[in-house]
Parts: C-alpha cells; sequence; structure tokens
C-alpha cells in the first residue's frame, strides 16, 4: 500500500480536530525548501553514518527504561514516562511534509489526542483488560488508567524495568495496572491467557521484531482476543516517490524495523482467520519516521 491515499480506513468517524486547526497548539508551517533540503540531507547522512542503533536489542530498552524508572521514582510524575524519543523542539512529519510547529511538545500533545480517541472507538469499548504489549516506559498505561471507566490495563514487556513501572504506577497513584514480563519472540512461553473480551494493544513495539513478528500473530489468533490494535510504523505504507517518504523508509531498513505485516494479515484475512477492521496512515511522524500508523483486526 502506497501514500496514494489520505486514509486507509473501514470507517468515516472523525478521529481527531484537524492538525491545521486554529488552536496554536495545533499549528506549524512547512519548512523552507532550503532548509528542508539541509534537514534531508542531515537525515541521510545519520542513516549512512553507522550510528543508528539496530532494532531487537533488549540491552539498549533495559538501560533506557531503568532510566525512566528511575526519574520517575524521583520525581513520582508520570510526565517523566514519556519516552525519550518523544523530543521537544523537532522538526516533524505531517502529509509527507517537513515542517516547523508552534507547539513544541506538538508529538506529545497530539499522541495524547490520538489515544485518548483510541480509548474511545477501541480501547475501552470490551468489557474485558487491556493488554499492551511491549509497554516501555509505561507512558501509555498510565495515560489511559488514569481515564475514567478505564478497564483493568496489563503492561507487558521484555525489561523488567517495564514491570517495576507498572507496579510503582499501582503503589503510587494507585491505578488498576500490573506489569508481566514477556517476550514477542517466545509468545508461547508466557503465561498469558487473552479471552473473546480482551483487547490488545502495541505501540512502537512489533517494529522491533523486524520479520520475527509471525509467531506473536498467530498466538494471538490462537487465543482469539477481542480485538488487536497497532499503532506501529509500516513501511508498505509509504511512497517512495515522495523524498520524505523515502528517507523513512531508508531509516526504518537501516534499523531493522518490521516488513510484511501487511501482506500477511491479508493472507490471514482471505483464509477466514481474522478480520481487518481500520487501517489508517495519520500522516504524523516524528523527524525520522512517521509512528502512529492505525492497523485494527480481530481474530476469527
Amino acid at each position: 500500500m502506497s501514500g496514494d491515499s489520505r486514509v486507509h480506513s473501514r470507517g468515516d468517524v472523525e478521529w481527531w480536530p484537524p492538525i491545521g486547526a486554529l488552536e496554536e497548539v495545533w499549528q506549524y508551517e512547512t519548512l523552507a525548501p532550503v532548509e528542508r533540503d539541509v534537514l534531508l540531507a542531515r537525515i541521510l547522512l545519520d542513516i549512512v553514518s553507522g550510528q543508528l542503533s539496530m532494532a531487537g536489542s533488549i540491552d539498549r530498552w533495559n538501560k533506557g527504561w531503568k532510566e525512566q524508572h528511575d526519574a520517575f521514582l524521583a520525581s513520582q510524575d508520570v510526565e517523566s514516562l514519556v519516552p525519550k524519543y518523544v523530543r521537544p523542539l523537532q522538526p516533524m512529519r505531517i502529509e509527507q511534509e517537513l515542517v516547523r510547529t508552534c507547539n513544541p511538545y506538538f508529538e506529545r500533545d497530539w499522541w495524547r489526542l490520538f489515544l485518548d480517541w483510541l480509548a474511545t472507538k477501541y480501547l475501552f469499548t470490551l468489557p474485558g483488560p487491556l493488554l499492551e504489549f511491549g509497554c516501555g516506559s509505561g507512558w501509555n498505561v498510565a495515560h489511559l488508567a488514569a481515564k475514567p471507566g478505564a478497564p483493568m490495563i496489563y503492561g507487558l514487556d521484555w525489561s523488567p524495568w517495564s514491570v517495576t513501572i507498572m507496579k510503582d504506577l499501582r503503589r503510587l497513584y494507585g491505578y488498576n495496572v500490573e506489569g508481566v514480563k514477556y517476550d514477542f519472540f517466545n509468545p508461547a512461553g508466557a503465561e498469558m491467557h487473552l479471552g473473546k473480551t480482551a483487547t490488545v494493544l502495541t505501540v512502537g513495539a512489533l517494529e522491533q521484531t523486524g520479520d520475527r513478528f509471525r509467531p506473536f500473530i498467530d498466538e494471538l489468533v490462537r487465543q482469539k482476543p477481542g480485538l488487536c490494535v497497532h499503532v506501529e510504523p509500516i513501511i508498505e505504507w509509504y511512497d517512495q516517490t515522495n523524498l520524505v517518504d523515502l528517507t523513512a523508509v531508508m531509516f526504518l531498513r537501516k534499523r531493522g524495523y518490521w516488513w510484511g505485516f501487511p501482506a500477511y494479515m491479508s493472507k490471514l484475512e482471505r483464509e477466514g482467520k481474522v478480520e481487518i477492521v481500520e487501517t489508517r496512515r495519520t500522516y504524523v511522524g516524528s523527524k525520522y519516521m512517521e509512528g502512529y500508523m492505525l492497523f485494527v483486526w480481530r481474530p476469527l
């Protein structure tokens, strides 16, 4: 699927206020051609530099989530859980352009708005628990657990520091959450039993699996949760005739992010094993890529 449509969707629900709305918090301007070209050149240099970390390294994430755990304990403020890769004062990708935003925290604030929409449309619609696989710093869990009507939320991650953050959220804030150690690369080895009332969420997590995402998806198909919601970068949805999109594709390939997911889900749908509910490219992202593409499905 390429960038030939602004919305890949099987519904017509309005999902968030337009990013060009009059409120200052959503205002932005497209970079001038010279400034854009300089930034694209810097992005390309970063890609070919050999300094980018590769996906799928647990040591890197253990270090990062320990730092966020320690900061959270010191401040006891959930704002300290905002992942460090959500950087303020950075150029962003909007509508296949590189832009400068008026709000230095545009990406953080936009994601919260999008997550609220997800909660209303999908995440809080079933009576069972919500399970975020690859919960990382616990930022999403903390935001959702604070909302009225939030279900029981499980934060699952391969890092023990993520599990500890879940315990701290429950102890310090009284949130109805629990941490569980979980490895995408060994999904059948986890004692996690899903049911038709459960909702599964991943956010920027399956991206780390490269071409090894299938065992996790197959386990979801086997266990049959009620709904599966993925917010991830999906390399197949970029338009490689667009230079801004092409740099994102190069970045994702260089770091070994996942690929093949849309084709695999289409295959499972043809086999009658799943129903694809909604696919949507949001056209919003950070300096290097769009990490907020939406894919919603359910096992049959």
